[in-house]
């Protein structure tokens, strides 16, 4: 008898045990091992060590030049010391840190368009860390002293200067394209192209880190982003 003086439906119960037990089989699967803790706390530079490991595997599944990732659709971290399964990587743990399901688009943008989404990072009254978004393949300076649309600096693309009059792929996920955040820059591309599944493409990468080396996954080194001080 339940608090409400309800008797629990004994075949409802069977159902719902069957289904529960099936899902497990699913979710419980392990997908790699884990060395560290990879969290989505930002640091002061504006990155985390989640949101680069999602970018890089955005990037991959893409095949962009870049990738741009929100951090507000990463919502739990990858934990290697959890009490259920220590040390290990389950499905359930992917979809954990990326349930909103996006499809990854590959998109074209030129370095001004990029430049553009940048400084928009920026030109808010409040800087959240949510508007900070996570990249790979890129790499850049700002100066939060500077004024508006004039914070970035030293922008490089795959080791290189960001040239403003040339095309690059991007990789982006469906609410950035649709201008979440904000972003509208990312409203101005042409016949996106659907690349992949942002879950599916995530836990996919970390099974090829592993298979790949026979390693643990570890957190990516951070430095996409470097704060700088002054304005000039």
């Amino acid at each position: 008898m339940t608090d409400e003086g309800i008797e629990p439906d004994p075949e409802a119960a069977v159902l719902v045990d069957t289904a529960e037990s099936r899902v497990r089989t699913i979710t419980d699967r392990v997908v790699a091992p884990i060395a560290t803790d990879i969290t989505r706390a930002i640091t002061r530079n504006g990155e985390s060590a989640l949101g680069n490991l999602v970018a890089d595997a955005n990037r991959e599944a893409g095949g962009g030049d870049i990738t741009f990732m929100n951090p507000g659709g990463l919502r739990n971290g990858l934990l290697a010391n959890r009490t259920d399964h220590p040390g290990l990587i389950n499905v359930d743990d992917v979809y954990s840190a990326q349930p909103l399901s996006n499809e990854l688009l590959r998109v074209t943008l030129t370095g001004e368009q990029i430049l553009r989404v940048l400084e928009r990072q920026f030109d808010r009254p409040n800087i959240e860390s949510r508007y900070q978004l996570q990249v790979s393949g890129l790499s850049y300076a700002w100066k939060p002293a500077a004024p508006t649309g004039q914070k970035i600096v030293d922008v490089r693309i795959d080791g290189k200067p960001l040239d403003s009059q040339q095309k690059y792929t991007v990789v982006i996920n469906t609410f950035l394209a649709e201008g979440g955040d904000g972003f509208s820059v990312f409203t101005e591309t042409k016949t996106p192209e659907v690349v992949g599944n942002d879950a599916e493409s995530f836990m996919g990468a970390l099974e090829r880190i592993f298979e790949g080396g026979r390693r643990p996954v570890g957190a990516p080194e951070l430095g996409r982003r470097a704060r700088r001080s002054g304005s000039d």
